[in-house]
């Protein structure tokens, strides 16, 4: 099965599945009307092949050799990344104090959620690396007497939870808004912070009263229902509170500053996955969890910390939104 069914079908699939949803979209587009229309020239016209769409298509395709070749020196990524996000940083806190007070204050709460949301991703994408070993290693992977993969129902948990949990979030948030009780965007991004901290808890306590050095199959995912319910209160509404707080001249830039936050984050979650190494001498499940116990319990804590500042934070980042 391993030599049929391997990583390039997978790719070739998600393709696939591309290609089918720019055609839906293709068919769907007269639904949308004017929105999202290519913006005019002030005379009427197009800029034509000069315009920033055309550059902006051009300059990304020039990069996908440099950035393959990174894939190489991925030493390289380090400094890349840190560099990167301190400019941007710079340049974020550069153009904040030239604006009126009111939208500075609002492209400044903006940029403390994007910076957290670096922290948020750090500790959530360990589902899709450090944890996969912790599956293999530490997870009774019986269900109802039948022995199921581990790496299967570890990478099918998070995506069957956001399936089954998006409609019942998208509905929450509108019931709670028609009652006018919908939490705003700062409360969204604590309970974020605080649902992780539940998750990476019920993992490291099910590791501390687990015997034979094994972790019931429910604990992992109730742990990864946690989670997802962490990502749906953060990751949906990233985009919407970077358009609504940035200047209309810098929104471009600031989504990108947002992906570029999410990337960042991931590159600190193969940090703490590296931390999550399991030494040598510890060959047995009995050994490695105790090992995994004491990291979950600290990510948990990490993550209650930030969720509770984000909390006490509220009343000033309300504020600094227009928000009161």
């Amino acid at each position: 099965m391993g030599q049929r069914i391997n990583w390039h079908y997978g790719f070739g699939l998600a393709g696939i599945f591309m290609i089918l949803g720019l055609i839906i979209f293709r068919l769907g587009r007269p639904s949308m009307g004017n929105h999202g229309d290519v913006p005019l020239h002030p005379r009427g016209k197009s800029t034509g092949l000069l315009s920033g769409r055309t550059l902006c298509y051009a300059g990304s395709l020039a990069c996908v050799p440099l950035v393959v070749q990174l894939f190489h020196y991925y030493e390289v990524m380090n400094s890349l990344m840190l560099g990167l996000s301190a400019l941007a940083l710079a340049y974020v806190l550069y153009e904040a104090f030239r604006l009126p007070l009111a939208l500075r204050n609002k492209l400044l709460a903006a940029m403390l959620m994007i910076i957290s949301s670096v922290f948020f991703w750090a500790f959530y994408s360990q589902n899709s690396g450090s944890l996969n070993l912790f599956a293999m290693r530490n997870v009774d992977m019986h269900l109802f007497g039948i022995a199921l993969a581990p790496l299967s129902v570890n990478n099918f948990l998070p995506p069957f939870w956001v399936i089954s949990l998006s409609p019942v979030f998208a509905w929450l948030w509108l019931f709670l808004a028609k009652r006018k009780r919908e939490p705003s965007t700062p409360v969204k991004f604590a309970l974020a912070f605080l649902f992780l901290a539940l998750s990476f808890s019920l993992l490291g306590l099910s590791s501390r009263w687990s015997s034979g050095g094994l972790v019931s199959i429910w604990s992992l995912t109730g742990s990864y229902f946690l989670l997802i319910c962490g990502e749906l209160c953060l990751s949906p509404i990233g985009l919407s509170m970077v358009t609504s707080l940035s200047p209309a001249r810098m929104v471009g830039v600031m989504m990108g500053i947002w992906f570029l936050a999410t990337s960042l984050g991931e590159f600190l979650a193969s940090k703490i996955g590296a931390l999550m190494s399991i030494p040598e001498g510890l060959k047995t499940a009995a050994d490695t969890l105790p090992y995994y116990e004491h990291i979950l319990l600290r990510i948990a804590e990490g993550s209650a910390i930030a969720g509770l500042i984000f909390l006490a934070l509220v009343p000033v980042m309300k504020k600094w939104m227009g928000r009161e």
